[in-house]
């Protein structure tokens, strides 16, 4: 808590909002871009940019304890929850400054991060599997990440609400604007998804026909679940709930949605993960 405030001084501090008792009008005066390029996460942007903002911050009227720690004691705010993510979401974050990374810069990315663990990473992982060392790269990240850790979460949450798992993967979905690096594929990548949920503007490419069609689905499921806090639509592949004796998770392709309580697990390598800590 002590280091969070301290960061924040400084993140405040750096916008030029120093007096405590003008902050919040200050901040709302600065330009948002000028606001993020304050904060970084090590080893993804410019070195230049020196306040470190990374993750929820607990012990504070908004967030009392950890939500790992609050889920695990049942003392949470317990409403249906609906989980998921993009296929390969780590490659938006892994395109910072490795999009062009070689193969031994991968290796020792890996060792750097996985310590001892780094050699069974690599031999699950190897660059020689994907087209280029940046897509072994996104996929250690988003699979030791983002993915396994919602499907633990929601193994988790199932016991104590209704839980929904989905993941979204549309494997030419459009990428953001401007956000193209030469010879990368960007399609799939974390926020791909928000094209078909939202009225939003800052994708490369308007929506096909086909991807409308899926957008529509998906806007009825989470219609469906905003209103009585359960997805499953009439006419659409039936979206069953997460129990503790089966977890079944929904695939959102242009191709056809499909639910199956074992390929995300294997997809992603969760029983792997499961084996495996980061060291950095």
């Amino acid at each position: 808590m002590t280091t969070a405030e301290a960061r924040a001084a400084q993140f405040v501090a750096a916008d030029g909002c120093t007096d405590p008792s003008t902050v919040v009008s200050c901040l709302r005066g600065v330009e948002p871009y000028a606001i993020a390029n304050k904060a970084w996460t090590p080893n993804l942007v410019a070195a230049e940019q020196q306040v470190v903002i990374s993750g929820a911050t607990a012990g504070t009227p908004v967030l009392p304890v950890p939500p790992g720690q609050a889920i695990s004691t049942g003392n949470w705010n317990k409403v249906p929850l609906l989980i998921g993510n993009v296929r390969s979401e780590s490659k938006l974050l892994s395109a910072f400054g490795h999009f062009d990374m070689t193969a031994d810069q991968y290796v020792a990315a890996i060792r750097s991060q996985f310590g001892a663990n780094a050699d069974a990473v690599l031999a699950h992982y190897p660059a020689s599997s994907y087209p280029a060392p940046f897509y072994a790269l996104a996929a250690v990240g988003t699979d030791s990440g983002n993915a396994c850790r919602s499907y633990w979460l929601a193994t988790r949450t199932a016991p104590q609400v209704p839980t929904f798992e989905e993941e979204f993967d549309d494997p030419t979905s459009p990428t953001l604007f401007g956000f193209q690096p030469p010879g990368i594929d960007m399609s799939n990548a974390h926020s791909a998804e928000l094209a078909y949920l939202w009225n939003f503007t800052l994708g490369d490419r308007p929506l096909t026909n086909t991807e409308l069609a899926l957008a529509k689905q998906m806007d009825r499921y989470w219609g469906a679940f905003a209103e009585n806090g359960d997805p499953d639509v009439p006419g659409q592949v039936a979206w069953p709930k997460v129990t503790t004796d089966s977890h079944p998770v929904i695939d959102f392709r242009p191709t056809g949605n499909t639910v199956s309580a074992t390929l995300f697990p294997a997809e992603h390598q969760c029983d792997f993960w499961a084996t495996v800590e980061p060291t950095a």
